[in-house]
């Protein structure tokens, strides 16, 4: 990593530095307690007027992802981010979406201690400021830079992606001394709750959880901010200088204690943090539960602290397997290796098998165990399969089979492998199952210089929903070999999309320069336009699919689908995995476009629509900047059909009507189009429209 000596930060040359490339500039020091003085002043001279500053409180962040999430209040109007609501855990993925639309923007972030950011932020972090810089090569004017304090002699070894050379120029500086503050009885309480706390806390809550009132709150506040013990932004965390109060265990205790009968705990994640060694069954449950969920969206780093966490390893069974799994994940293979070999010898029942055999299988990509192992524990596995564990046992083995089989340059067999007929249809496995099949099959095909048949796979492939990073890999088979420009450079625009989506910084700069100048109308349609921009047809960009489901779905509605060109948006999602909804809603479509308005139709039950039907039919030719639309409601929710009928002939009297209401608030709005965007690309719309 550079260096740079300077007594001040204020020499640094800021135009060598930007000119450089350089994203991250740290300032590291022996007194971190005085950093706060010096970050400020140098985010502020990087920003030079043109981007906003955006400050993180210094901690506490005790879980996974927990400065990600706090950055996302900051930019998203302190809510939680969608997709984090309720009892669903925090992921990279999650919160990648929610931060995704502000790389649009002009952002410095100033982070005063780097070193008490959780793991899976930094790496984050570090993720959305070269997909900042990568889109920003490719013609978009966002761009975010950081700007971060360190302790001198502080381990560095898992901030290594923040921190790489190519990104960061880090400097030592010596700002001026500050004495130890004096804090009263009632401060040390203030300070005892934000310490014990998982994350920055709301005013009121904090305040509560130290039992001040408000008058001697705002005293103690004012001083203590004063002092840099703690930040008092829109929500109150830790202050650079927080580590110079010591505090007692039983003061920490009475903290916790406090902030758990407040239920200062929005996310699965706060709840095991606050818990900490004293969690209970549930929670420990909890905590495998949310390591299972990280190994299946390829976190195993997370994964493996999550199962730590639990208590539930006891060197044996199906669970011991999975633990396995990802500690072969991230390169731990002996360890992988023998507990494989160890749960050999015990009895295992059909899941456990299943377990064995997606481990030996891992193992076998890795060269760790050899092909003819990992073909005697596949086989034995695909036989359960065949006799009852069902198709989706069946065709996952297989599909290992044969990859193992092209590792091996043994095309022929791999290929005779998948042609063999599965017991039962394909199409009635899981969409894990059916998407790992066919990327075996799609591998094989290209591998024997079967193009055509490849990419007929790869076009259902396109259909199955996955996860962004799944379908990105997709794409990049795609490119592998596709003959035409045309159909080459419709897959780099999807990839591009699902690029930036994952933050795939190198990804997103391979397939704009491919682009060109396309790249950035593309990238527009991923980050949303700076706001006030008009639109190239010059209609509102928030008359949307999304916006009108919101609104309706307040008011009965069931169901909504529209069409824009051929593509098909259906909301709510859970209803795109219904196939025989998304027949009707078709046939349905097709004919809307021949009313000459808006009319409201008295329903017979929809077919195969479970708890998506309703008894009316709103139908209209065509709202905002889509096409045909149909909307399923229930009457005895929404007994005003005039207002319905105003509503889909004129959709600016929705917007008008949920702007002034208060029922659109800007982040969810950008959400809601976000979502929208996503449903206009082939590769997540060719499922709905059949």
């Amino acid at each position: 990593m550079p260096g740079v000596t300077a007594a001040l930060p204020i020499k640094f040359n800021f135009q060598r530095v930007l000119d450089a490339g350089v994203s991250v500039v740290v300032l590291r020091t022996a007194a971190p307690a005085a950093l706060p003085g010096p970050v400020s002043g140098l985010a502020q001279a990087l920003a030079r007027s043109r981007a906003e500053v955006v400050a993180l409180a210094a901690g506490p962040y005790r879980y996974p992802y927990a400065a990600a999430l706090e950055l996302s209040r900051m930019l998203n109007g302190g809510n939680l981010p969608g997709p984090v609501m309720g009892a669903e855990s925090l992921s990279r993925s999650r919160l990648a979406q929610a931060l995704l639309p502000h790389l649009k923007r002009l952002v410095v972030l100033r982070i005063a201690r780097l070193e008490w950011v959780d793991t899976e932020s930094l790496t984050l972090l570090a993720a959305l400021i070269e997909t900042s810089r990568a889109i920003a090569s490719a013609g978009h004017k966002g761009r975010w830079w950081a700007v971060c304090g360190l302790g001198a002699g502080t381990p560095t070894d898992r901030m290594g992606s923040l921190l790489d050379p190519a990104l960061a120029l880090c400097s030592d500086v010596e700002p001026p001394a500050q004495l130890p503050a004096s804090v009263s009885p009632q401060e040390r309480r203030l300070m005892a709750v934000l310490h014990a706390a998982p994350h920055p806390l709301p005013l009121p809550t904090a305040f509560a959880c130290a039992g001040l009132s408000e008058e001697t709150a705002g005293v103690a506040l004012r001083r203590l901010a004063g002092a840099q013990l703690i930040d008092s932004g829109p929500r109150l965390g830790l202050g650079c200088a927080a580590d110079t109060v010591a505090l007692q265990a039983d003061e920490l205790n009475r903290a916790r204690a406090a902030l758990t009968e407040f239920s200062e705990a929005d996310v699965p994640e706060s709840r095991l943090a606050l818990a900490g060694e004293q969690a209970g069954s549930v929670l420990r449950a909890l905590s495998w539960q949310l390591g299972q969920r990280a190994l299946e969206e390829g976190e195993p780093n997370l994964a493996l602290a999550r199962m730590r966490q639990s208590g539930k390893l006891s060197g044996r069974g199906c669970d011991e397997i999975i633990y396995a799994r990802a500690l072969a994940r991230v390169g731990a293979l002996d360890s992988a290796l023998g507990i494989l070999d160890q749960s050999r010898h015990e009895p295992a029942d059909a899941r456990m098998q299943l377990e064995q055999a997606r481990l030996a299988f891992d193992l076998a990509m890795a060269g760790r165990v050899g092909a003819r192992d990992a073909e005697k524990i596949l086989r034995r596995v695909e036989r359960l399969g065949r006799s009852g564990r069902g198709i989706d046992c069946c065709i996952e083995v297989r599909a290992m089979r044969a990859e193992i089989m092209l590792r091996r340059k043994d095309v022929p067999r791999a290929l005779a492998l998948l042609r063999r007929r599965p017991p039962g249809s394909l199409q009635t496995a899981s969409p894990a199952a059916r998407h790992r099949f066919l990327v075996a099959k799609a591998r094989t095909l290209l591998a024997s210089g079967r193009a055509t048949a490849a990419h007929q796979c790869l076009d259902e492939l396109r259909a199955i929903p996955r996860s962004d990073a799944e379908m990105l890999a997709v794409e990049h088979l795609a490119l592998a070999s596709l003959p035409g420009r045309d159909e080459a450079l419709a897959a780099h625009k999807r990839a591009l999309v699902l690029a930036a989506r994952v933050l795939d910084a190198r990804a997103v700069s391979a397939h704009a320069r491919a682009l060109g100048a396309e790249a950035v109308a593309v990238l527009a349609s991923v980050l949303g336009r700076a706001d006030g921009a008009a639109m190239a047809d010059g209609g509102d960009p928030r008359l949307n699919a999304a916006t009108a489901w919101h609104w309706f779905s307040a008011r009965g509605a069931t169901l909504l689908a529209t069409l824009e060109g051929e593509h098909a948006s259906i909301f709510p999602p859970e209803a795109r995995a219904n196939p025989g909804l998304c027949a009707w809603l078709k046939v349905v479509l097709s004919r809307v476009g021949r009313h000459a308005g808006a009319q409201l139709i008295q329903l017979s039950p929809i077919p195969n629509a479970g708890n998506f039907g309703g008894d009316l039919l709103l139908v209209s030719p065509g709202f905002g900047r889509v096409g045909p639309t149909v909307v399923a409601l229930k009457r005895e929710q929404f007994s005003d059909s005039t207002e319905l009928l105003r509503v889909a002939s004129d959709p600016r009297a929705l917007l008008q009507r949920a702007l002034d209401g208060g029922e659109l608030e800007p982040a969810a709005l950008r959400a809601w189009l976000d979502d929208w965007e996503r449903a206009r690309f082939p590769d997540i719309s060719a499922q709905h429209a059949r």
